[in-house]
């Protein structure tokens, strides 16, 4: 075991998935660079962090910025040590038929949900190769396993962040370092509250129709918890998880096999 528990970068930590991560990995003790674009509940997840005895600094980035990806490993080498563990959960789903996906809706997905991890990948893997260990976690979607309607933008580039790790897994398999992606289905975060609002509006306005919907894609009926996509990825950032690397591993409850 290492004696000292690596810093770890997480991005999208200030809500959902990216929240819950974090936290996750405070509990494991990991110092923590957290990131997001509101300054103000990155303060209050610092806080919560505090509280419980851990250690975290925020760092506020708009990562559809390529000035922010490319300088948030700096930022938090800088301030905090440098990142051994890196995990990007932050992203966004528009959602919208073909005609209506717009250009600005194709590239900001393409650049938050791939670019970043991309450019956060090629920043941080130096010095995990130098260190001798290393984590990348990108947390990516079922959508980038399989398709889903009104969703092109969204699938194509989570489809492009699996594709990316496996590239990079193959990459540094012969050094210390590990690439994953997680696939979660749908999971109880503002994203999936947000798509059953317009699924509702979409059809006849009502909500606990569509979030019935919702739920039904998935074989055990309900969405994934925040909290189950954490612990997993509590998993694959620690030291007993060294041989699984180029994974696009599913949270999804038998949705993609079904």
């Amino acid at each position: 075991m290492r004696a000292k528990v690596p810093v770890a970068l997480v991005t999208g930590a200030s809500q959902g998935i990216g929240r819950a991560i974090a936290l996750e990995l405070a509990r494991r003790g990991h110092p923590l660079g957290v990131s997001a674009r509101s300054a103000d509940a990155l303060t209050a997840l610092v806080s919560e962090v505090d509280d419980r005895g851990g250690r975290a600094i925020a760092l506020p980035a708009d990562l559809t910025d390529r000035a922010d990806s490319k300088g948030l490993v700096a930022r938090c080498t800088e301030e905090l040590g440098a990142p051994l563990v890196l995990v990007h959960a932050a992203g966004l789903a528009p959602s919208s038929g073909l005609q209506d996906t717009s250009d600005e809706d194709w590239d900001r997905a393409l650049e938050l949900n791939a670019f970043a991890a991309f450019a956060l990948a090629r920043a941080a893997t130096p010095g995990m190769i130098d260190a001798g260990f290393g984590r990348v976690v990108v947390i990516a979607s079922t959508a980038g396993r399989m398709g889903y309607a009104f969703t092109s933008a969204y699938t194509a580039s989570k489809h492009a962040a699996v594709g990316l790790v496996r590239a990079l897994a193959l990459e540094l398999a012969r050094t210390a370092v590990t690439v994953n992606a997680v696939c979660p289905g749908f999971t109880e975060t503002a994203i999936v509250t947000d798509a059953i609002t317009d699924i509702a509006r979409r059809s006849d306005g009502d909500e606990a129709k569509a979030r019935k919907k919702l739920e039904a894609l998935s074989p055990q009926r309900r969405f994934v918890q925040p909290e189950e996509v954490a612990a997993m990825v509590g998993y694959l950032v620690g030291e007993d998880a060294g041989s699984i690397t180029g994974q696009a591993l599913g949270i999804d409850g038998g949705a993609v096999c079904s």
